[in-house]
């Protein structure tokens, strides 16, 4: 474990993902499959969790196909066999997210501290990954006048304590990246200025085909809205005179939750293009893997 953080001074993602992983060998040993396996563990408690954020923001059939979604995803399933620290990041900010929505819906102690660890585990697992998806956190708090919160609701004074206490865990590691500051540039410089092509091709690879991102496309403008039947009854001998006498009234509902849901799936992204942009290259699909989640949500 020592050799771990000595040898850290040249590795810039922070140790929690191999600090992990030694524990992990200790008891299954080094064959490839052992340690591949470590990834897949994650990559399975995080579809659990999926399933729980889904029945929390809107019913349990949400949750099992939000899930189903994530287990079959392609990307995820990639991640998931390699022996690095992606699947970690996916499952720490899913965590971070799950622990979030609670104490927006109801502010309690407990979650307050669930989330500051999950959170914090996820800065000390990829430093870029957490800081998009923390950022994306913030965005939504700080910006209550876009939408409506309803249900949602935290102190502010409240929120940025927590931000507080997270940066509190991460500060010693941040003379670490001052140290290390010349060889982080070094090592991003081979990374290419992004383009608008960059964001289509990580909205493909949530995807995982046209089709499906197509019928995403279409689908996800319809789940705020919210159908019911007022007069008409279904008749099988006259089918189409009978649809013609159906009312229906269409109402806008869960407006917050999609803002939610549309931060987390696009803010990353945007995040890491606008930086790119503007200060260095750092834009990498796979960093985003932790948003994927709420575009599957």
């Amino acid at each position: 474990i020592p050799t771990l953080f000595t040898k850290g001074l040249y590795e810039t993602h922070p140790p929690l993902y191999y600090v992990i992983l030694h524990f992990w060998i200790e008891l299954f040993g080094v064959s490839e499959l052992a340690i591949r396996s470590l990834s897949v563990f994650f990559n399975l408690i995080t579809i659990i969790v999926v399933f729980r954020i889904g029945c929390l923001l809107y019913n349990s059939q949400t949750g099992l196909l939000a899930s189903l979604l994530v287990g079959f995803s392609a990307f995820n399933i990639e991640y998931s066999q390699e022996a690095r620290n992606y699947s970690m990041v996916v499952l720490f900010s899913t965590l971070s997210f799950l622990y979030f929505i609670k104490l927006l819906k109801t502010y309690n102690h407990r979650d307050a501290v669930f989330y500051c660890i999950f959170s914090s585990l996820l800065v000390y697992t990829h430093i870029v990954a957490a800081f998009v998806m923390i950022c994306t956190q913030n965005i939504f708090i700080l910006l209550p006048l876009l939408v409506p919160r309803m249900g949602f609701s935290i102190k502010i004074l409240r929120w940025l304590l927590l931000q507080f206490i997270i940066l509190l865990i991460f500060s010693p590691w941040v003379a670490n990246l001052a140290f290390k500051k010349s060889l982080m540039a070094n090592l991003v410089s081979w990374i290419p200025s992004p383009g608008f092509a960059t964001l289509m091709n990580n909205l493909l690879t949530y995807s995982g085909s046209i089709a499906f991102l197509i019928c995403s496309s279409l689908i996800i403008p319809f789940s705020v809205l919210y159908y019911q039947k007022i007069t008409g009854k279904f008749r099988i001998s006259d089918p189409f005179n009978t649809l013609e006498k159906f009312s229906w009234q269409v109402s806008i509902h869960h407006t917050e939750v999609f803002f939610l849901l549309f931060l987390w799936a696009f803010i990353p992204m945007l995040l890491l293009f606008v930086i790119s942009k503007v200060v260095q290259p750092i834009y990498l699909i796979k960093v985003t893997i932790g948003a994927s989640i709420g575009y599957y949500i």
